[in-house]
């Protein structure tokens, strides 16, 4: 499954692979990452991350994939 960019926009819930962490998409399309546009979250669970939820940070899209796909995959 492709993650990323191109697949989230603003609004979307989406799952971080790394810490497992859910979040809510804020902004779309700051360039960082090598030119690759980056995706804003704010995270609404902790996961295994050690900053507690609330946090807002931007992120490699490569990072992340939208809830609702996961969900698919079960």
């Amino acid at each position: 499954m492709q993650s990323g960019v191109g697949k989230v926009k603003e609004g979307d819930l989406v799952w971080g692979w790394l810490t497992e962490q859910i979040g809510v998409v804020v902004q779309v399309g700051e360039h960082a990452y090598g030119g690759r546009g980056a995706v804003k979250v704010l995270w609404t669970t902790q996961g295994d991350s050690l900053f507690p939820p609330g946090g807002v940070e931007w992120t490699d899209p490569r990072g992340i994939e939208p809830l609702e796909a996961r969900n698919e995959d079960r």
